[in-house]
């Protein structure tokens, strides 16, 4: 279904994003996962499923086949790709080959899991150049704990989603080999806020490296001054290939 992440739309066209749930559900695995939107939707029966980690959603496997025109499509919105009690290999495989033929689209997959999906993309023994991967960073500990596994993994696009971003995340040792860093603070009730310095320091690392950021807002935190400025500009960059 179309979505309004601002980090999905056609730089171009300015089409809309998609989401794509073949597998749904997951289970928290760091701070950042306090706040998640998505328990957060199927608490309010927003949300047909259970938040249960599940198996593959059948009746949405070729969603993507339906689409006759490119779109960049976020991938498991509503749970991680990677989780171990919902993505196991045969149904990670059935994704990767609608994935595989359907490639006219971009698809964008994001995990907190980057070790398990390391094993799910090594099984499949291709790297498919429309495929972005990434992991979700909240702090320091979360970002030298999963950047380094992220960058393991065989992909044409890698890239880091600061996003709610907690405390102090410095890039520094890995920037140079990431496609992509997109910034934002939590939103919904009971947001931590997201200090501007904080913000600073990443926009500032990907322009000396010359990396695409994108920043997606300040956070419900900030009240009336969660926008999507910063600076006085709006910064929606997005990566064109994959670094060496």
């Amino acid at each position: 279904m179309p979505t309004e992440i601002e980090w999905t739309k056609d730089p171009i066209t300015g089409r809309k994003g998609e989401t794509w749930n073949p597998v749904t559900g997951c289970t928290p695995v760091s701070e950042g996962c306090e706040h998640c939107y998505a328990r957060r939707m199927f608490t309010r029966n927003l949300w047909k499923y259970d938040f249960t980690p599940q198996t593959l959603h059948v009746e949405r496997l070729n969603q993507p086949h339906k689409w006759k025109k490119p779109r960049r499509i976020f991938v498991c919105s509503m749970g991680d790709i990677a989780h171990p009690e919902g993505a196991d290999v045969e149904n990670f495989s059935d994704v990767w080959s609608v994935m595989r033929n359907a490639d006219w689209h971009t698809y964008i997959l994001l995990t907190k899991r980057p070790n398990r999906l390391r094993e799910l993309v090594m099984l499949q023994g291709d790297v498919l150049p429309h495929v972005w991967i990434g992991v979700s960073v909240e702090n320091q500990r979360a970002a030298d704990k999963r950047i380094p596994l992220l960058l393991d993994i065989p992909a044409a696009v890698r890239f880091v989603s600061c996003e709610p971003l907690l405390d102090w995340v410095d890039l520094d040792s890995w920037i140079n080999y990431l496609d992509w860093v997109i910034c934002g603070g939590e939103t919904g009730p009971g947001a931590r806020k997201m200090e501007r310095e904080w913000a600073y320091l990443l926009r500032d690392q990907s322009i000396i490296s010359h990396t695409p950021f994108f920043f997606k807002r300040w956070g419900t935190a900030y009240g009336q001054e969660n926008t999507r400025e910063m600076c006085g500009r709006e910064w929606n960059q997005w990566p064109e290939g994959g670094k060496p």
